[in-house]
């Protein structure tokens, strides 16, 4: 199989044709010698773009429209420095005439015409995914004399030729950036493998390789010295790779050539062998399938004898089973005549549970009754342990914040709440002087006895009070 497909690829090499500067993969049928030739290329993919696509897109588009502003304003200038330059060197008289005044002004614009011209140029290539390359060189000609231009007519020191380049140098990085841009674009939207360099990126990587070389040729000539023969080996090598061999070509350029077209060899050959396997697995299943086809049909003749067997087991099982129905049925008619009798004694039974029930859902209803009074009982005494508890805490704040003598009052209000029997004693005001006299703050026990006598006093509690010298 594998020599047929290689034998069948020198023939599908041989063909002429492409699609879109590439190659195809295999040779077109042909109908006969008079025959139509036909080829068909369909596309298909998703007309819904990612969200990352257009934003890049309308990104590229603020950038095209500050593109265009900025190359008007370059443009003007680059113009007006064009033209005085031509003015001053385009006469012959001592001042200028009018004939002099029109060259100068067509020979300052032809520039700016040139490459605004090519600059349309490179972008409809660039639209159509085509290179754009000859029309990029033509806008780096038509910058390249307008910066000639400026840089001679500007003053000869450095902050001079430094303003002469801005506007040029500006005007054309930009606009073939741009142009770069959009040929990617396109070629990345239609699935064209083709890229491009800016032509000013080559010439800035040009001008590092010749800023490199001062640094770069003593080391070559030292190691020169150090290896005489392996370097000029490696010279010679490097000469026969990029020396042409032929106008526009190199040895390394063959050797790309052939580099590529061994990799789109290998790579027709690698779909062919794909191909070839696919044929083999579909081959393998055909016959796979046709000996699990044969297994299916020995099983099917096999559990056809099986079922005959099973038929006449079954039949011999129907007679056992009219035999036990026989049975079955006089023994549920003995069944029913004892259920009969044995339903007329829970019958009885019966109605006596429903009395009893009705009694019992009596019961449940008054239960419940006093069930919900149970809850309202509850529901207003919790509502009452809420007030209470809002009552101490404002008596709490209140005792807190009063006089020794109030507190000392509330504190003795308590034992009457709570059902003491020193409330109202007067035996018992030692003791319940020393108990409180530092939670109502006050310095000594004297000074609480004498707070609880008066308090007595008041309430009208008899017995002698304390003489004044007893506090101290």
């Amino acid at each position: 199989m594998l020599k047929k497909i290689l034998g069948r690829r020198g023939k599908a090499d041989s063909y002429p044709g492409g699609l879109n500067g590439h190659g195809l993969d295999s040779a077109r049928l042909s109908i006969g010698p008079d025959g139509v030739h036909e080829t068909r290329v369909y596309r298909t993919g998703s007309t819904n773009k990612a969200p990352g696509e257009r934003l890049s897109g309308r990104l590229l588009g603020v950038a095209g429209v500050l593109i265009f502003g900025a190359l008007v304003g370059a443009g003007f200038v680059g113009y007006e420095a064009q033209r005085l330059f031509a003015l001053l060197h385009n006469h012959t008289d001592a001042t200028p005439t009018a004939a002099d005044q029109v060259r100068a002004v067509i020979i300052a614009a032809l520039p700016d015409v040139g490459w605004v011209a090519m600059a349309l140029v490179a972008l409809v290539a660039a639209l159509r995914g085509q290179s754009s390359l000859r029309a990029r060189i033509g806008v780096m000609v038509f910058f390249g004399l307008s910066l000639g231009a400026q840089i001679l007519y500007a003053p000869h020191t450095i902050e001079g030729m430094l303003v002469a380049v801005i506007a040029p140098v500006t005007m054309a990085w930009m606009l073939e950036s741009y142009i770069v841009e959009v040929r990617r674009r396109v070629a990345a939207q239609r699935g064209l493998d083709i890229d491009e360099t800016p032509i000013l990126s080559m010439v800035l990587a040009l001008l590092g390789r010749l800023i490199r070389l001062p640094f770069g040729l003593p080391l070559w000539l030292l190691r020169l010295c150090l290896d005489r023969k392996g370097t000029w080996a490696g010279a010679r090598q490097w000469v026969l790779d990029v020396a042409p061999i032929a106008p526009g070509r190199t040895l390394a350029s063959i050797r790309a050539a052939e580099a590529e077209a061994i990799a789109s060899s290998a790579k027709l050959t690698a779909e062919q062998v794909r191909e070839a396997a696919r044929e083999q697995v579909d081959a393998l299943q055909e016959a796979h399938a046709s000996e699990l086809r044969k297994i299916a049909e020995a099983r099917a003749a096999e559990a056809a004898a099986r079922l005959q067997e099973s038929q006449q087991e079954r039949e011999e099982h129907a007679r056992l089973i009219k035999q036990l129905q026989a049975e079955a049925r006089a023994s549920v008619a003995r069944t029913e005549s004892e259920a009969q009798r044995t339903i007329e004694g829970y019958a009885g039974r019966l109605q006596d549970t429903e009395h009893q029930l009705r009694g019992l859902s009596e019961r449940l209803r008054r239960a419940e009754a006093d069930s919900d009074r149970l809850r309202q009982v509850e529901t207003l005494l919790k509502e009452r342990t809420s007030e209470l508890g809002a009552v101490r805490a404002e008596l709490k704040l209140v005792t807190d914040q009063a006089t020794p003598r109030v507190r000392l009052a509330a504190l003795y209000e308590r034992l009457r709440l709570s059902g003491d029997h020193r409330y109202r004693d007067r035996g018992a005001v030692p003791e319940l002087a020393r108990s409180w006299f530092l939670e109502i703050g006050v310095q000594s026990e004297g000074t609480a006895r004498k707070y609880l006598h008066e308090y007595l006093d008041e309430l009208g509690v008899p017995g002698a009070s304390v003489q004044e010298g007893a506090y101290t």
